[in-house]
Parts: C-alpha cells; sequence; structure tokens
C-alpha cells in the first residue's frame, strides 16, 4: 500500500490493528478485524462516531445544535476524503415540499 498519497485526516485515522505484514514483506489489510470493530449494532451510531474522533471529549448536549456540531467534528475528521464522498453521494434536496406547505404554518 501507498500511503504516501493518503490525506492526512486518512493517516491519522488508520488503526494499526487493520494491518499485518503476508510473506512477502507487504503490508495487507485485515477486513477480518476491520469489521469485528466497526460492523454491528451501535457501531455506527453518533456517540460511537464521537469516541473515535473527538480529540476535545464527546458532546453530550442531546439538542439539535450540539448534536450539529458534533456531527461537524465527525466530518472535519475526515478531511477531504469526506468531501469525495458528499460529492460522490449527493442528491437533491426537496426543497418543493416546503413550498407547498408553508400556507400551513
Amino acid at each position: 500500500m501507498r500511503t504516501e498519497s493518503w490525506s492526512p485526516a486518512k493517516r491519522r485515522r488508520i488503526n494499526s490493528q487493520y494491518f499485518g505484514r503476508n510473506r512477502e514483506g507487504n503490508w495487507d489489510f485485515n477486513s477480518h478485524q476491520a469489521k469485528r470493530e466497526t460492523v454491528g449494532r451501535g457501531k455506527r451510531t453518533l456517540l460511537a462516531l464521537q469516541e473515535r474522533f473527538f480529540v476535545n471529549g464527546l458532546f453530550s448536549s442531546h439538542r439539535a445544535q450540539g448534536d450539529a456540531e458534533a456531527l461537524l467534528q465527525c466530518c472535519l475528521a475526515y478531511g477531504d476524503d469526506f468531501l469525495s464522498y458528499m460529492d460522490k453521494h449527493r442528491a437533491a434536496f426537496p426543497i418543493e415540499c416546503f413550498r407547498e406547505n408553508i400556507n400551513y404554518f
């Protein structure tokens, strides 16, 4: 693997348990270990992401603003990789739904 081309955010969040040397001396990704730690009930909650990425402790406000700030911190931890993901999976926001129901407010 050529880690030189990885973003600093990606290099910072890589867990050394996910990699091991093979017989040829190259690094291989251990997908079983990665799945054990990232797949399963509760592993992809906002709290689990906060525990993995925060340096300054957890947000525990349980309010919309606090949750939004916590999510933003998780997104910042991914850096440019997050922006690439968002560009690849973008979708149109259905603003028309709000315009149709504006008389009800």
